[in-house]
C-alpha cells in the first residue's frame, strides 16, 4: 500500500504530466493558427506582443481592432486573447521582478470585498 507521500508524488508526476500536455496542445494550435488565414495578422500581433510592456495597453487595443478579429470565429478569438492574457502576465511578472514594487497577481479571492 502506498504512503502518503507517494499518492503525493504520484499526483504531482500526473499534474506536471498533464501541464506539459496542456501546454503542448497550446503551442500546437497556436502552430496551426499561424499557418492558417490569419497568419499575417496573428504574426504582427504577437511581434507586438513581445515588445509590449505593461503601458501599451492602449496600443494594443488599436492593433486588434485594425486587424478585424471580429470576423475570426469563436476559437480563433479565444486563442487571440489567451496570447494577449499570457504575454500580459509575463510582462507584469518581469517588472514585479525587476522593480520590487508590483506584485505580479491579485487574484479575485485575495481582493478586499467592498462595503455597500
Amino acid at each position: 500500500m502506498p504512503t502518503s507521500a507517494e499518492k503525493r508524488d504520484k499526483e504531482l508526476h500526473d499534474r506536471d504530466r498533464m501541464f506539459r500536455r496542456w501546454l503542448m496542445w497550446h503551442a500546437e494550435q497556436l502552430a496551426e493558427l499561424q499557418a492558417g488565414p490569419w497568419y499575417a495578422e496573428i504574426s504582427e500581433l504577437l511581434a507586438f506582443l513581445n515588445k509590449m510592456d505593461l503601458n501599451g495597453g492602449d496600443a494594443l487595443i488599436r492593433l486588434v481592432k485594425s486587424q478585424g478579429w471580429h470576423a475570426a470565429n469563436t476559437g480563433v478569438r479565444y486563442m487571440i486573447l489567451r496570447e494577449i492574457d499570457k504575454e500580459q502576465s509575463c510582462a507584469r511578472a518581469r517588472k514585479a521582478d525587476s522593480s520590487r514594487s508590483m506584485i505580479p497577481f491579485r487574484g479575485a479571492a485575495a481582493r478586499p470585498r467592498s462595503s455597500r
